[in-house]
């Protein structure tokens, strides 16, 4: 069994964080969350698989913003990391 590439580890995690700030949209308190609620379950689900979908292309263009930058080489300080993941959140929001 082949060890995952830091990469591929980092697609992983970004993809979880991604989905996890998706899904929140949905799930917490507000408007967006009561109609989420009033779905059926079968558009529920279809949303989390839109969610996943998302959350996995986010990751990607994420770590490879990671890469460009030397982060996936030299562990960057939480402040540069920070900072990098705020931009991408505002760039990404900004292309939606």
């Amino acid at each position: 069994m082949n060890p995952k590439s830091t990469e591929e580890r980092f697609i992983e995690v970004y993809s979880e964080t991604f989905y996890q700030l998706l899904l929140s949209i949905f799930t917490s308190k507000g408007k967006i969350s009561d109609e989420f609620y009033l779905l059926s379950v079968e558009k529920q689900r279809e949303l989390e698989r839109e969610a996943r979908r998302k959350a996995l292309s986010l990751a990607l263009g994420f770590v490879e913003r990671m890469k460009q930058k030397g982060f996936l080489d030299k562990q960057p300080s939480e402040r540069e990391l920070g900072k990098l993941f705020h931009s991408y959140l505002e760039e990404a929001g900004n292309e939606s």
